[in-house]
């Protein structure tokens, strides 16, 4: 747990466990120092001073994390301050500690600096702080962080790898089970907390029990089956990958979770180097139709349900229905992908029929045709799906209808750009122009 008195130590929790410098008594110690220096600021009364100590005590504030007193407050902003989830981990207010005292340090050596009576006093001010801050900061200031931001040579065969999943798969899930802390042979040896597969930002997305812990807006019931898939493997079932619309699973040999992988079911598509690409067979596509609805009256784990005739399964109370359904028509889709908050579906239909599309479920999710908006509700108790009762030859539009205040805040940022930007040409236009009265009236 963090403390107020680690607040002001100016680096984060764990740098302790990574530098023993820093857990003797005279580096902390000269860290205090560096605050008791910046203190004398508070004699001197200005904005600045105000502003560096309105961010100084609002950093501390949340530098406690859930501790006492204001560890509810900081539990309500993890809760419900959307983005707030990124500061789970309180060391991420460094930056702003080190703002708020970097400003407060330099106002207050401004402060000595001009009560200095020569200008040797001022020189030899400036090397004692320079000496204090260099060697409270060497770790950091030298670069050598015990080989952690150690720049990856990532073998060539990982690019090709992850080049030819882009190539052949834009909306598919891919999985890839990689422990947090990964020892590869060609990079000893230090770990790698992130598998190299999560590096480039265009990957399709990635499917594994870590990504599904750490993943906020993902319902518990996907989490605890994304959790439960290396299991199924050993009973020799890839239900699970169907379900979770999982088309690709790819395997690294230096990962201990290769063995327990079944061959029945997975088709090798690709060997390159030691990563294997694996095709799940009878995939389920990201957005499909059918005729079948199923109602589970419990929680059930997805490798011990039938994926063959893709029913869909919905978890009791998660639907409009209270019992199964079965259709009769004949449905043809096909569909496009727009955007990653917009797709096209063409649909040729006898009758009803329900629209299955494997995204994590939201409200801000629809589909609609000619302005009519169809019935929402989860689909395996995680995606969406919709209620299409309708017949004949149209078009369905899913989108992510939230999407559309973005495009709201870019036409108000950019007019408020452009407001902004004429009312200083007016303010300079203005200023100029009583200049030259003045001058004008002078002569």
């Amino acid at each position: 747990m963090s403390s107020v008195i680690k607040a002001f130590l100016m680096y984060p929790l764990e740098t302790t466990s990574r530098f023993d410098l820093y857990s003797e008594p005279r580096i902390k110690l000269l860290g205090l120092l560096i605050i008791l220096i910046a203190s004398l600021s508070l004699f001197r009364k200005d904005k600045l001073n105000s502003f560096s100590l309105i961010v100084l005590s609002v950093a501390v504030a949340l530098f406690q994390g859930i501790s006492p007193p204001l560890g509810g407050f900081y539990r309500f902003l993890y809760k419900n301050l959307p983005g707030f989830f990124i500061y789970r981990e309180v060391h991420h207010f460094d930056s702003l500690l080190l703002l708020s005292i970097s400003l407060l340090l330099g106002s207050s050596l401004d402060t000595l600096a001009k009560k200095m009576a020569s200008r040797t006093s001022l020189i030899l001010l400036t090397f004692l702080m320079l000496i204090l801050v260099s060697f409270y900061g060497y770790p950091v200031l030298s670069g050598d962080l015990n080989g952690f931001f150690t720049p990856l040579n990532i073998p060539s065969y990982y690019i090709d790898a992850l080049n030819y999943l882009e190539k052949v798969n834009i909306t598919a899930r891919v999985f890839y089970e990689s422990g947090y802390l990964t020892i590869y042979s060609w990079h000893p040896p230090h770990c790698v907390t992130e598998n190299v597969f999560y590096l480039d930002p265009f990957m399709p997305s990635i499917v594994n029990s870590r990504n599904a812990f750490a993943a906020t807006t993902l319902p518990d019931y996907a989490r605890s089956q994304i959790s439960g898939i290396i299991d199924s493997f050993y009973d020799g079932n890839i239900n699970a990958l169907r379900f979770l619309g999982i088309k690709y699973v790819v395997i690294d040999s230096a990962d201990s979770t290769s063995d327990s992988f079944p061959v029945e079911g997975l088709k090798l598509r690709k060997e390159i180097g030691s990563i294997k690409i694996y095709e799940v067979e009878n995939s389920l596509p990201l957005i499909y139709p059918t005729n079948s609805l199923t109602v589970l009256k419990e929680d059930k784990r997805f490798a011990f349900l039938n994926a063959k005739n893709s029913s869909l399964f919905v978890l009791e109370g998660q639907s409009p229905f209270s019992k199964n359904v079965e259709f009769s028509s004949k449905v043809n889709i096909s569909w496009t992908y727009v955007s990653p908050v917009e797709y096209r579906v063409k649909v040729n239909s006898t009758g009803p029929f329900f629209l299955v599309f494997l995204e994590t479920y939201d409200d801000g999710w629809s589909a609609s045709s000619s302005g009519r908006i169809y019935t929402h509700f989860i689909g395996y108790g995680y995606s969406n799906a919709w209620l299409i009762n309708d017949s004949g030859c149209f078009e369905v539009k899913v989108e992510f209808r939230p999407h559309v205040f973005f495009y709201y805040g870019s036409a108000i940022t950019i007019f408020s750009i452009i407001a902004v930007s004429l009312l200083v040409v007016l303010e300079i236009r203005q200023r100029n122009s009583k200049s030259e009265e003045r001058s004008y009236n002078h002569l």
